[in-house]
């Protein structure tokens, strides 16, 4: 079992918790303070990806609004939004609670199985320093 899915709950937990409402999306941060999707969005536009760029940028927009649009769950509250643009953009997400789009990792298909397993491994991390947090007070 995924500790998302253990923290979380199941898929049809993420779903309820996937209606349509605003949230804020944000960078995950590493330790040494890079953002890695952010990183990744500006490697687009300095190599003149401008369209894919906007694409994606449209998307988290969106999402952000409660549209997340083509999208899948890959275990209780995390996933990816497709973007059919291109190599078959990929930008994975975690949500936490009613408010937070957390931004994972950026990459296409090609790499898919690879990114999937870094966006996991980021969303872990994230949600164990929240639970430290909880337990610290």
């Amino acid at each position: 079992m995924l500790l998302a899915d253990s923290l979380l709950g199941s898929a049809g937990e993420a779903k309820k918790n996937m209606e349509p409402k605003p949230r804020k999306a944000e960078f995950f941060t590493n330790d040494d303070g890079s953002k890695p999707v952010r990183d990744w969005l500006k490697s687009l536009k300095r190599r003149n990806r401008h369209v894919e760029h906007g694409k994606i940028t449209t998307r988290i927009s969106r999402a952000e609004e409660g549209n997340f649009g083509e999208h899948r769950f890959l275990g209780g509250s995390w996933g990816e939004l497709k973007i059919d643009v291109g190599p078959g953009y990929r930008v994975y997400f975690g949500i936490y609670g009613d408010e937070l789009i957390l931004l994972l990792h950026g990459g296409t298909k090609q790499n898919q199985q690879e990114d999937i397993n870094l966006a996991e491994e980021r969303w872990q991390k994230y949600l164990g320093c929240k639970e430290e947090k909880i337990d610290d007070k």
